[in-house]
């Protein structure tokens, strides 16, 4: 990232766009070192935009989620929900801003966070939310959606299912 402080802004948030789409692509396929590279080429970034004081567009709020889930994939859960306050504060502050998917993203790091934590209420409220917000954003038939909608579900069955309450005949064996 040589010359980084004579890009224009435009080019700065490009870069930050591509870094960050490559990062959840190779996350998701489980490359965890290239992952690393990215968020080590990503951290050098953050401190000029800082110093630029760019709006904080959906490409930076990506950027932030991205970074989040890879302190989820590190076991830094502290990093990350530093990461996702910041993307809840800022889409909290900005009108609508809960209903976007950067707010949704959020959420289902956060999920992750509940899960480390054990923190069973705030699981299923990040489930909720998310469903909801996709579902208003992204509409019923998008892909986020399907899936978010089908894991609440999934736990509300759970939730809900006497065989897990501890008291059915199974349980108690």
């Amino acid at each position: 990232m040589l010359g980084i402080t004579s890009i224009t802004d435009d080019a700065l948030l490009v870069t930050l766009k591509r870094q960050t789409l490559e990062g959840n692509h190779r996350l998701e396929e489980g490359r965890r070192d290239r992952v690393l590279e990215i968020e080590a080429e990503l951290e050098s970034v953050f401190p000029e935009v800082i110093r630029r004081r760019l709006d904080l567009c959906p490409i930076i709020l990506d950027a932030v989620n991205f970074r989040a889930k890879v302190a989820i994939h590190k076991g830094k859960i502290a990093e990350a929900r530093i990461h996702l306050s910041f993307v809840m504060d800022v889409c909290g502050d900005q009108p609508a801003g809960e209903w976007t998917t950067q707010f949704a993203d959020a959420l289902e790091c956060l999920r992750h966070v509940a899960m480390a934590e054990r923190d069973w209420d705030l699981f299923g409220d990040c489930l909720e939310r998310c469903a909801d917000v996709r579902l208003k954003v992204l509409g019923p038939h998008h892909r986020d959606t399907l899936r978010a909608v089908r894991e609440w579900q999934t736990f509300c069955d759970i939730m809900t299912d006497p065989k897990f309450d501890g008291n059915s005949p199974k349980a108690s064996r």
